[in-house]
């Protein structure tokens, strides 16, 4: 994250509305190392599937617990519960591996197609 400390005022840096004054990868390293910096134990990224931000998460919030709520279904493969919601309704809750092997999964299915669609 040593690219922060090129913004002119680093961690302090304001962010405008809609966040156009920096790209989406700026925005979010910016957002990590200030979630760095707090002692939380529940941690709460927006993830849009860019992989380095994932791994920097990963990382840094071992033993915290981080909510992930996710654009691309394949950015939580490596979470330790998945949490699938339909309707606003709780449908599947388990552990990766053990919703893709499950018949009938929602999650299976959506991984199927994001598999299956082009990039």
């Amino acid at each position: 994250m040593s690219q922060i400390s090129k913004f002119p005022q680093g961690l302090h840096a304001e962010v405008v509305e809609n966040g156009g004054n920096f790209s989406v990868g700026e925005r979010q390293l910016l957002c990590i190392a200030r979630a760095l910096l707090q002692e939380a134990k529940v941690r709460l990224p927006l993830q849009s599937g860019l992989e380095e931000p994932q791994r920097t998460i990963q990382e840094a919030f071992r033993g915290c617990t981080v909510l992930v709520i996710a654009h691309h279904v394949t950015t939580v493969l490596n979470c330790d519960r998945i949490l699938v919601m339909g309707n606003g309704k709780v449908v599947e809750f388990d552990r990766p591996e053990v919703l893709q092997k499950q018949p009938g999964s929602l999650f299976a299915a959506l991984l199927t197609t994001a598999h299956s669609s082009p990039s």
